[in-house]
């Protein structure tokens, strides 16, 4: 559906998503299929805002890495040999070709379409034939880096070299969820999900409780548990409930799972959950004995499809 500009990126056009929540309606049905939009979301919104990758404890030891296509952007996640974690586009400065795949460990990345080769921080250390062209120096062709920032453990990258750092993005977030001691958790298991459907419907039903009497009536149904939402400054919000036990251990046969609770827990954390969205597309779902995300991925150009990788619990 093509949708003009005048009209995406009118105020207007979404006053009646920003009433109170008993007057609101969600946003026009364009907003999640249109080409047109999913493009300004990519330019206006991914495109400047720091975005959630996942954990540092993914890639431990030096010359670990992992990639991921984002927004239609090929990257390399890894730890170089001087321990830091950096965001590499996965993009040979040659002729373009995805230096990598998948994940695991090497000492460098060698393009395989010309051979050209890399170092773990990006620089191009090797370019077969290319002594013979003038003016071509290793030093102006490595890999381009792009800006991340970590917080709790937890990686992020931003595509815009002009935005702010990432605690100001985050706001009181780190504060307010300081007792965790995220940097101190451990990944223990993670999954893929393939989702079919727009990136703001998987936010929208996770931070919504709305469905919580039907789908979760046996668990964590709202006629079970208070829950409220709670004020924030900066790029999130927040969702809180309160009890005394895991969200994972509400039902008597799921108990034998629940993890020792977290020591280190202070105020509404030690009392309950807080379902918090980073702005604008991941989900933490932070409980008594674990922290646990969705990362949210999508496809450019098919705003219909959305890649969910993965939930984590720690």
């Amino acid at each position: 559906m093509q949708v003009s500009p005048e009209i995406m990126f009118d105020p207007a056009t979404y006053a009646k998503s920003r009433l109170p929540v008993t007057e609101a309606e969600t946003l026009p049905a364009w907003c999640y299929t249109s080409e047109d939009y999913h493009r300004a979301e990519i330019k206006n919104l991914f495109m400047k805002v720091w975005n959630f990758f996942g954990r540092v404890d993914r890639i431990p030891e030096p010359g670990d890495f992992f990639t991921v296509t984002f927004v239609g952007v090929p990257i390399i996640i890894v730890r170089g040999k001087d321990g830091r974690v950096r965001a590499l586009a996965n993009t040979c400065r040659h002729r373009g070709a995805m230096v990598m795949s998948g994940e695991g460990n090497c000492r460098s990345f060698v393009c395989p379409y010309h051979g050209w080769s890399y170092d773990l921080d990006g620089r191009l250390k090797g370019a077969g034939g290319m002594d013979q062209t003038e003016d071509f120096r290793l030093e102006d062709n490595g890999l381009i880096e792009l800006r991340l920032e970590t917080w709790g453990g937890f990686i992020f990258v931003n595509f815009d070299h002009d935005a702010g750092p990432l605690l100001d993005y985050l706001g009181d977030f780190p504060e307010t969820m300081a007792s965790y001691g995220c940097e101190n958790l451990v990944c223990t298991r993670r999954k893929i999900h393939e989702v079919d459907c727009n990136w703001k419907i998987h936010i929208e039903n996770a931070m919504e409780d709305y469905h919580i009497p039907m789908v979760h009536k046996a668990s964590i149904s709202a006629k079970k548990i208070e829950h409220w939402n709670e004020p924030a400054k900066g790029n999130w919000f927040n969702m809180r409930e309160r009890h005394d036990r895991t969200t994972r251990a509400l039902l008597e046969e799921d108990r034998a799972h629940e993890l020792p609770h977290i020591k280190s827990l202070e105020g509404h954390a030690a009392e309950g959950t807080n379902f918090v969205c980073l702005n604008p597309s991941t989900m933490l779902g932070m409980t008594l004995d674990l922290v646990f995300k969705n990362i949210e991925r999508f496809v450019a150009g098919k705003p219909l499809l959305n890649r969910v990788d993965p939930k984590l619990e720690y």
